[in-house]
């Protein structure tokens, strides 16, 4: 199983998931026109990646640890659906013995991506690290 690594866009994050590292980042802007079919691969490779951990092949035994970090500077409604699943798949992994964190990170003032975030972290009944950055 290789790591997953999506270009940014005008409309879409850039998503690098690196197994070597256990960094899984999404940043920048999450509009896309057809979020389903934005998102339909990184949910397929994060499902390989849960099969992999149970299954506990070479991939799953080596990833200790996860660090989920999202940079987000804008997502709309639908991407939160897709945020929230992203996180609660990876999340399951807890179960199998994975150290998972979660880093949100938000521009000092933006009061609505922190809000966003403690959303999605109780949704996914999962605690977040909130870091507020200055540009």
């Amino acid at each position: 199983m290789e790591s997953l690594k999506i270009n940014p866009t005008s409309a879409t994050p850039f998503i690098n998931f690196n197994l070597d590292t256990g960094l899984f980042v999404l940043s920048g802007v999450s509009r896309p026109e057809d979020v389903m079919d934005f998102y339909r691969p990184v949910m397929a490779w994060l499902e390989e990646l849960e099969r992999e951990v149970l299954a506990k092949t070479d991939i799953g035994r080596e990833l200790e640890k996860i660090i989920l970090v999202f940079k987000l500077d804008y997502f709309n409604t639908a991407s939160t659906k897709f945020i929230l699943k992203i996180t609660k798949l990876l999340s399951n992994l807890r179960g199998a013995g994975k150290n998972l964190s979660v880093s949100w990170h938000y521009e000092t003032g933006d009061e609505q991506m922190r809000e966003d975030g403690e959303y999605i972290s109780e949704a996914a009944d999962m605690e977040f690290e909130f870091l507020e950055e200055s540009e």
